[in-house]
């Protein structure tokens, strides 16, 4: 128990410290290439969050474990809209402001994956065609938006000449990537060290199996995304916390979803499939919304978020706990 104890403290630690430089560095790349934050956030660094759910998703359907690899997506969605960006909204020192004109186009790519993935998984698998789908869709958006992206860093960068706001922060390119780079790398093995440690002090009290899962696994794959967002709210950087979460939501679907049913048809229960498509969808649409409809994300919905999180666990125990 000490050890697991030991070792669970220890790996918090190291990764908010990583976070604080993962998320630096992302701040530090985006201006000193003048990208908007909220691209670097969909783009960057949701893709180096979003390593732990493509691992265990992956390997998961390889070894024919499907309900894991599909309930871990899912799941990551769910806990990094409703957990993590609602943590993030909570522990806010100011209400920030998210650009919604940026967020617009990748919050439809986001709704329209997730209605696509309930529509292919209401027979209760999802197909390795209907996973190449997925692929190439999240191919052509990626093209477009590396497109988007140069045409957004263009107008940045005329809109600090003429402002006379200064074009280039002090770091240089190799210092700012060495930064992220360290920061992503400490937080992904500490992320890991924290599902092993509480795993094994779940297991030492005795918790059963269904809470390990909907809890530790879950969230502990999702803690990159928990922990870039809740101090990329800290920091005031509203941008790089929603670019994370939308980037990280379009690549569990479209990304993990998609590799793991190449690699291996996923199949669940169809009642399964149901409910959770069914809360994945509320829980981004509910997110979204908050996004593009308020100019200022506040504590309240931060609270309304969480709130959503915590019914979404407590109806998977009530509904599926008694089963497993």
């Amino acid at each position: 128990m000490i050890p697991y104890a030991l070792v669970l403290i220890g790996s918090f630690i190291v990764l908010l410290v990583c976070g604080h430089f993962f998320v630096s560095g992302a701040v530090g790349i985006a201006e000193r290439n003048h990208i908007p934050k909220i691209i670097v956030g969909t783009l960057l660094v949701s893709m180096g969050t979003t390593l732990p759910e493509l691992a265990v998703s992956v390997q998961s359907a390889v070894m024919g474990y499907s309900n894991l690899a599909l309930g871990n997506a899912i799941g990551s969605v769910i806990a990094d809209d409703a957990l993590a960006f609602g943590l993030a909204a909570i522990v806010a020192p100011i209400p920030f402001i998210v650009n919604r004109r940026l967020v617009k186009p990748s919050a439809f790519v986001l709704l329209g994956s997730g209605c696509l993935l309930y529509l292919f998984s209401l027979d209760g698998v999802v197909s390795r065609w209907e996973g190449i789908v997925f692929l190439i869709i999240l191919t052509v958006y990626f093209s477009w938006f590396i497109s988007y992206a140069r045409n957004q860093r263009a107008l940045v960068l005329e809109e600090k000449l003429a402002s006379h706001l200064p074009v280039t922060p002090v770091r240089s390119n190799p210092a700012l990537f060495l930064l992220f780079s360290i920061g992503l790398i400490g937080v992904l093995v500490s992320s890991r060290g924290v599902i092993w440690a509480a795993t094994g002090i779940s297991r030492h009290l005795g918790i059963s199996e269904i809470v390990i899962g909907l809890t530790v696994v879950a969230i502990g794959t999702s803690l990159p995304e928990v922990t870039t967002c809740v101090i990329a709210a800290l920091k005031n950087e509203g941008d790089i916390a929603a670019g994370d979460i939308i980037g990280a939501d379009i690549l569990n679907i479209l990304w993990i979803v998609g590799m793991s049913a190449t690699a291996r048809p996923l199949t669940a229960e169809r009642r399964t499939l149901h409910f959770y498509g069914a809360a994945l969808l509320v829980v981004v649409g509910v997110f979204l919304s908050i996004l593009l409809f308020f100019r200022k994300i506040r504590r309240g919905h931060g609270f309304f978020l969480f709130s959503l999180y915590v019914a979404f666990l407590t109806l998977s125990y009530l509904f599926f706990g008694w089963n497993r």
